[in-house]
């Protein structure tokens, strides 16, 4: 065997025979038409639902990234936007005496000086007054809050206030938008609507209607209810007070009970707070029971003739800047009618 017969390949030989086949055999018969159509659509199905999975595992990529970028931008916007204000207590100053300053959330101060106008409290704004100070708020419920000389009162919303230092007078009518409810000897009065509850280091005091003082002294708390009932609950003990009734409770806890009068002295200081009446289009009997209310004193008519002329006599002009006994003067010069204190009562009697 030479050379060349080595080199070479085997494999023609073999590629010629299967050439040699192939040829023999002639073309492959082609398929049905049917199944060649079912090849396809299988084909087409299965490339249809790779396809579709790309799709949506791209479509989940694009939405968990979108829902990252908000959640991230939410944080941020949380982030930035400041804490919802406290809201607002509006109260309306009635009468101010003295030295009297407001000192807001932030610690800066102002001296409320303007009255009536209108003042805007917020949740930890504290009234203080001075020496000679002294304030007469009446809140958006109408309920009026007058606080004496050397007072203090911590404003949490219009149904809570905290006192501090002092003493506060509360007066509750039982329907706000009266002026002055009755107040008549053997006439009752009704309960409370509007309610506030003072805060004190002794305890806390809460009302069923409707005029009370609420004293802190370093020796305890003191209340004196003029009307109404007035619930005192302290650590060690709960104590209901009625109209002419003071009720202590000292540093220990114990409590004290005592009958008062529910005008005089003791309420002078309360009177002078009242703020101006504006008489005119208001009836004689209308000025009546707002001197009535603020004085303490129950009305007393002689005679039901001369209530129903109260009650028809129209008043016009004015007693700004008066007090309620210079008030009661000038306005009943004007009527038949004349006023007197009698057995703890304002005594309406023909002049």
């Amino acid at each position: 065997m030479n050379e060349t017969g080595r080199d070479r390949p085997a494999s023609d030989g073999g590629e010629d025979s299967l050439g040699r086949l192939i040829a023999r055999a002639g073309r492959r018969p082609e398929p049905p038409e049917a199944i060649e159509a079912q090849v396809r659509a299988a084909v087409f199905e299965e490339w249809r639902r790779v396809t579709d999975r790309r799709r949506r595992r791209n479509h989940m990529i694009v939405a968990v990234a979108a829902t990252a970028a908000f959640a991230a931008f939410g944080l941020v916007m949380l982030r930035e936007m400041p804490e919802p204000a406290a809201p607002e207590i509006l109260a309306r100053v009635v009468h101010v005496a003295g030295d009297v300053r407001l000192t807001d959330g932030e610690g800066v101060e102002s001296r409320i000086a303007v009255a009536p106008g209108e003042l805007r409290l917020c949740s930890g704004c504290i009234v203080a007054t001075g020496p000679d100070g002294g304030v007469n708020l009446s809140l958006a419920d109408g309920v009026s809050v007058r606080l004496a000389a050397s007072s203090h009162v911590q404003w949490r919303s219009v149904e809570h206030a905290r006192l501090l230092a002092g003493a506060v007078y509360v007066d509750a009518p039982p329907d706000a938008d009266l002026v002055a409810p009755p107040r008549e000897a053997g006439v009752p009065t009704a309960a409370a609507l509007p309610q506030l509850t003072i805060e004190t280091a002794y305890g806390r005091v809460s009302h069923d209607g409707t005029q009370y003082v609420v004293m802190l002294a370093p020796s305890g708390l003191t209340v004196r209810v003029r009307e109404g009932t007035v619930v005192l609950e302290a650590e060690r003990a709960r104590e209901i007070a009625r109209a002419a009734e003071e009720v202590r409770i000292d540093r220990k806890g114990l409590v004290a009970r005592t009958r008062i009068q529910v005008y005089g002295a003791d309420w002078r200081w309360v009177e002078t707070l009242a703020g101006d009446f504006d008489i005119t289009g208001h009836s004689v009997l209308e000025f009546l029971q707002w001197a009535s209310r603020e004085t303490g004193r129950p009305l007393a008519f002689a005679s039901a003739e001369l209530r129903r002329d109260a009650e028809t006599a129209v008043l016009r002009g004015s007693t700004r800047g008066m007090t309620v006994e210079e008030a009661l003067e000038s306005v009943m010069a004007t009527t038949n009618l004349a006023v007197s204190v009698s057995n703890g009562a304002l005594r309406v009697t023909e002049r």
